[in-house]
């Protein structure tokens, strides 16, 4: 919020807040204080690369350590579903629903990101 709030909107860079927020959730676990774990980055449509008839998501997560699980079922991922190694590659002939979440290390969970491939 103070991110929003204090700089000036000639100075937003979204890009160069991410890293920057990421260094801060250890700091938050260790003082005991409720944040909002965020979800995978690059589950998109706008992230979406389009490559010899399928859809490529690269995903990556701002919080350190932290493990992406995703489903290509439509169901919601935890921590007992595929674990993302790799950019997740779907043929574009079918319709998927692709989930994914962030597992942090302190076992706290986002949201799940979602995007449907046609």
């Amino acid at each position: 919020m103070s991110e929003v709030a204090w700089t000036p909107a000639a100075q937003k860079n979204y890009a160069d807040f991410l890293p920057r927020l990421g260094k801060q959730f250890a700091r938050l676990d260790q003082h005991k204080i409720n944040y909002r774990v965020p979800e995978p980055l690059g589950l998109d449509a706008a992230s979406m690369v389009k490559q010899d008839g399928k859809a490529v998501f690269t995903l990556r997560s701002v919080v350190p350590g932290a493990q992406i699980r995703y489903t290509l079922d439509g169901k919601l991922p935890d921590e007992t579903t595929e674990l993302y190694t790799k950019p997740i590659t779907i043929p574009l002939n079918r319709q998927l629903t692709v989930r994914a979440i962030t597992i942090a290390p302190n076992g706290r969970k986002s949201p799940p990101a979602e995007v449907v491939v046609n």
